[in-house]
């Protein structure tokens, strides 16, 4: 037996192995009228999985897996909303943090490496709620549509670059004090 030993009537396994398969899944194309979700995370993996949920619920997503490749690219189209990891080489989610805070950029942070006093933390650098990986796609979906909903600059739900967004959808106005998402 090449996966196991047959010990009275019971098979020990010593060795499983799988054979990874491949499922494609047709996503639409990114449209500059469909709402910009950031997500930055230093795993791959997670990245997708985001990205493949963000899509079906009709977001469109840019995905980083280092923080600088994030902070280039917000030069041609901010986000309307960033996921973001805490945990991860430099910059970490909260340097990230700290140098988005002049923008009006709803920011929730997803991290699987819970410490005490980092949601207040993160709170107090302007990230309006903090998740503890996995997360409920109900809860995160409703966080989503509600940060996207209270920032006075994505009224119009397509994304910072847009010119009916004012002042602040270009990132130019600090993210007001004291809002939250329960």
């Amino acid at each position: 037996m090449p996966f196991g030993r047959l010990v009275g009537d019971c098979l020990h396994v010593t060795k499983v192995q799988y054979r990874a398969q491949r499922h494609s899944v047709t996503l639409a194309p990114m449209d500059e009228t469909r709402p910009l979700i950031g997500v930055v995370d230093d795993e791959p993996q997670f990245c997708r999985a985001l990205a493949r949920l963000l899509k079906t619920h009709g977001f469109d997503v840019m995905t980083f897996t280092d923080g600088d490749d994030f902070l280039a690219a917000c030069g041609s189209r901010l986000p309307v909303c960033l996921l973001l990891d805490l945990h991860m080489p430099h910059p970490n989610g909260f340097e990230i943090l700290e140098r988005v805070a002049g923008r009006a950029l709803p920011v929730l942070v997803l991290t699987g490496h819970d410490q005490p006093g980092n949601a207040e933390r993160v709170r107090a650098l302007g990230a309006l709620d903090y998740f503890l990986k996995p997360v409920s796609e109900n809860r995160l979906m409703g966080a989503i549509h509600a940060a996207i909903e209270c920032s006075p600059d994505t009224a119009t739900g397509t994304g910072r670059d847009d010119p009916r967004a004012g002042a602040a959808g270009r990132g130019d106005d600090p993210l007001p004090a004291g809002k939250a998402v329960s």
